[in-house]
């Protein structure tokens, strides 16, 4: 006699040899995706199935009717600057930022405060082109993809965009924490371009903080200490826009979002890694 099992989504009788060892799905549910996301469900202390199938079950629900494999998925709006298909989603701020204003780091660093203070920044008065070079002459990244804006980007580990927008005299290179680099690669680029660069970051788990600059020379300034208004007056003072910044990616790919920036405002943006 057949052996049968209940399917832990739907409950349904399903002969057991359809079962794979760790799902417990039957071909149905997996087939319209509740599989996946129940592989992903983990209900401490309760080994009652009956908790773990009404999960599956409200998923199911809140999906609604889950288009046949036949369904043509919906049309990717191509002609939108805006849509996240290249290595820049551009997003709009919450309060107007003139990016040729006199701001400076303001919107950035109140955005940053009122939500999670992980970043670094090197700040290099030079060109996009000119900087780019002599990153990639010094550093020796294994993967560089210049004008990457429109480009599919790969998620990889230590991934670095340089970013310069239009009618500013710095180009930046922005990335996820990392501050015990920022100070050596702005030391290193002021000395390979001839010209100031700036490292900038902040980590609030360690509440480590950087603020350095440097020219040709060695070490020009260097900022004690979590001080703010320092740091937004040091950044009016030298005419530095910093936009908002965050870093998205997925399992093959990586994308930096902008806030209060529009495509027209971009001169060039490539990616290290």
């Amino acid at each position: 006699m057949e052996t049968k099992r209940n399917c832990l989504c739907c409950g349904a009788p399903v002969p057991a040899a359809t079962f794979s060892e760790t799902d417990e799905i039957c071909g149905d549910c997996e087939s319209k995706g509740i599989g996946e996301v129940f592989k992903f469900i983990d209900v401490p202390n309760t080994p009652s199935k009956i908790t773990k199938s009404l999960i599956a079950n409200l998923i199911e629900s809140s999906l609604g009717e889950v288009p046949s494999e036949t369904t043509e998925p919906p049309p990717v709006r191509r002609d939108d600057p805006r849509h996240p298909t290249g290595g820049v989603e551009f997003q709009p701020a919450d309060r107007p930022v003139e990016v040729a204003g006199e701001n400076g780091a303001d919107y950035f660093l109140e955005s940053m405060f009122a939500s999670h203070p992980e970043w670094s920044i090197v700040a290099v008065k030079a060109g996009a082109e000119q900087t780019a070079a002599a990153y990639a002459k010094v550093f020796e990244p294994q993967i560089w993809i210049p004008n990457a804006t429109e480009k599919r980007l790969p998620f990889a580990s230590g991934r670095v965009f340089l970013v310069q927008l239009v009618d500013q005299a710095w180009t930046l290179l922005l990335r996820p924490r990392h501050l015990t680099r920022i100070s050596h690669e702005a030391r290193e680029l002021a000395n390979h371009v001839g010209a100031m660069a700036i490292a900038f970051g902040y980590e609030e788990t360690g509440g480590s903080s950087v603020l350095e600059s440097y020219d040709s020379k060695g070490l020009l300034v260097k900022v004690k200490g979590k001080n703010r208004e320092r740091w937004r007056k040091f950044f009016r003072d030298h005419n530095i826009f910093v936009p908002m910044f965050l870093f998205e990616g997925s399992n093959d790919r990586s994308w930096i979002v902008l806030e209060g920036v529009e495509p027209s405002n971009v001169e060039r943006i490539d990616f290290f890694a």
